[in-house]
């Protein structure tokens, strides 16, 4: 599949991912109360849902390619990845709390998401030592201003 192919089914997949989890968000709860207070035991169960559907599929590719490739992971890829899982559950679990708290998905995906897009580059930038170019460095400096505004928005509604 061609790079930017993967790129947009990415963005659509992880799109779908939050618009999901938002409407997921306080749907398993019954109890009334808890719907009225916010976060319920239920809330986190639809992290748990999609994190445990979400180790299916790779697992699936992994053994299927494993057997053609024949190549074994190595320790630090492992590490890496181990974090990486830590980190993506820990998010679903906030995510979906968040939005159990009837959150607004235009306040919530922007902020999260575009904070990721930002603080990614950041981190790319200043410890990967990446390069980016002047266009790069406006656009960054664009989404920081499209938080900001959607930030300023929000607390001035």
């Amino acid at each position: 599949m061609k790079l930017y192919a993967m790129l947009i089914l990415g963005v659509v997949l992880y799109t779908a991912f939050g618009l999901f989890t938002s409407k997921a968000g306080g749907k398993l709860n019954d109890n009334l109360s808890v719907k009225k207070h916010g976060i319920g035991p239920n809330d986190n169960l639809v992290a748990a849902i999609s994190n445990g559907l979400g180790v299916i599929l790779p697992l699936t590719v992994y053994y299927i390619y494993k057997h053609k490739q024949n190549v074994a992971p190595t320790k630090e890829g492992t590490i890496y990845a181990l974090l990486a899982g830590v980190c993506i559950a820990a998010f679903s679990v906030l995510l979906i709390n968040l939005f159990a708290k009837a959150e607004n998905v235009s306040f919530i995906m922007p902020v999260i998401y575009g904070g990721t897009i930002v603080l990614g580059s950041l981190v790319g930038l200043l410890f990967f030592k990446e390069h980016a170019s002047p266009i790069a460095i406006i656009g960054l400096s664009l989404v920081t201003i499209g938080i900001g505004f959607i930030v300023y928005a929000r607390l001035h509604a």
